[in-house]
């Protein structure tokens, strides 16, 4: 593009409001769009990218002066509600900041030297943080570097309905090595890291919760990884372990455990790229 040599951006993005370190490391053309941004954030985490987005610029994404960077869909309707439907200024229009467009905001807008950061919010609850690590020189189609841990089940909406499922699967992975009747991880564990990466395991992970109640609802024993009103341990096993069958339906507590603490990075680059092309 005139005026602007071809530059390359290595981000940084880590999922915020958890103790767990879940991150990824990409690299995308300085000139996409934060609408183009976004479907490179949502395939590099493990998201469906059928939630709504939003970008912004502040401290936090709770940050009540941050600048909203929203959807060219989600922008009309936000127009729609402030000013009404036929558009007209209202009395109030100079004291609202209008959200961005981010079908026409480019990374290059807003991240500008490295250290410089953006917050992304996907769905209801899963905010991000992106962080511009390196510029390099050139411009390559965007891929994805590296990264530490799967995403959590899209449908569980917080950090805080995932954590304790991370307990509750290294409880039961290690009650059943103790015990002898674990076993290794087998290729099943393999085969559903790649459908998580493709988004196909949030899917399936669905499929079993809608038969299921208000499985998805429910609560934890805090500091336990316990289902809250599950008894004590002398009936709390077998409970556990279908309280983990509900979100990862056939797959044994230690394959459980292996998907949630692998990412699989070849395989989410060849899937970035087939969804770019």
């Amino acid at each position: 593009m005139p005026g602007h040599p071809p530059l390359t951006f290595r981000l940084h993005v880590r999922l915020l409001r958890t103790r767990l370190r879940i991150w990824r490391r990409v690299e995308v053309p300085c000139d996409l769009t934060l609408d183009e941004l976004a479907v490179v954030l949502d395939v590099a985490m493990g998201w469906s990218g059928r939630a709504g987005r939003e970008f912004s610029l502040g401290t936090s994404c709770r940050d009540p002066y941050r600048q909203r960077i929203l959807p060219a869909q989600v922008l009309d309707a936000w127009r729609r509600e402030e000013r009404g439907a036929e558009g007209a200024d209202g009395p109030f229009d100079d004291l609202v900041d209008e959200p961005w467009s981010a079908g026409v905001v480019r990374v290059r807008d807003v991240l500008l030297v490295p250290g410089d950061r953006l917050h992304y919010r996907y769905g209801v609850g899963w905010q991000h943080l992106v962080r511009l690590e390196k510029v390099v020189d050139g411009a390559g189609r965007a891929r994805v570097l590296a990264g530490r841990r799967a995403c959590p089940p899209e449908y569980l909406a917080t950090v805080w309905s995932y954590e304790p499922l991370v307990g509750l699967a290294r409880a039961l992975a290690d009650r059943a090595a103790g015990t002898g009747a674990g076993g290794p991880p087998g290729p099943r564990s393999q085969d559903a890291a790649g459908r998580r990466a493709s988004g196909a395991l949030a899917d399936d992970a669905a499929g079993g919760l809608a038969g299921s109640g208000d499985a998805a609802g429910r609560g934890y024993t805090a500091g336990t990884g316990r289902p809250a009103g599950t008894g004590g341990p002398a009936g709390g096993a077998v409970s556990d372990e279908r309280e983990l069958a509900v979100h990862y339906p056939g797959l044994s507590p230690a394959e459980v455990l292996e998907l949630m603490e692998t990412f699989d990075v070849a395989r989410t680059d060849a899937v970035l790229e087939a969804v770019l092309r």
